[in-house]
């Protein structure tokens, strides 16, 4: 009954952000991941600029070699404060699927933004380049990122911790 109202909802537009969330885990409980998926796509018709619907979208898109550029897609839709859930996204699908382009996305990712809201990302940045390259390749990326201002205190923070494993014998 209630996949049933859900339909109905969905098919008069009626389905509010909130409501779609629900209707999806309603339909993933019963193993039916393509239907999710299509309400998701149908509620985006109306909701483009909710980054929440963006990503459980991806989400159920699975690996899915359209993530990139659905991403992109989402990226020029939603609001500059809610990007940063979208590049985090993108990169986690990178480091699975396309290890080789990671640093490609750390570099659009940041290339446009100063935001304070980017700091997650640079320090996933920072992270990655110290696992990847070790200190020296850690070195050069956060070289690069604190000659953009502003920086934040939890970027030197960052720093100042892969500094001081590099210092441990």
């Amino acid at each position: 009954r209630c996949l049933t109202v859900f339909d109905s909802a969905l098919q008069n537009k009626l389905l509010s952000v909130d409501m779609t969330k629900e209707c999806v885990e309603l339909f993933a409980s019963v193993s039916e991941p393509k239907r999710a998926r299509h309400v998701v796509e149908v509620a985006l018709a109306s909701h483009s600029h909710n980054v929440d619907l963006w990503i459980l979208f991806l989400q159920l898109s699975g690996d899915s070699s359209d993530i990139p550029k659905l991403c992109r897609k989402a990226l020029g839709l939603v609001a500059c404060e809610d990007r940063v859930q979208l590049w985090s996204f993108l990169i986690d699908w990178h480091l699975t699927h396309q290890a080789s382009q990671v640093e490609s996305v750390f570099q659009n990712a940041l290339s446009g933004s100063l935001s304070s809201d980017m700091d997650v990302v640079r320090e996933q940045y920072i992270d990655w380049a110290c696992l990847c390259g070790g200190a020296k390749k850690a070195r050069q990326v956060y070289s690069g990122l604190i000659s953009r201002l502003p920086v934040s205190v939890q970027l030197f923070e960052k720093c100042m911790v892969v500094e001081k494993c590099q210092a441990i014998p």
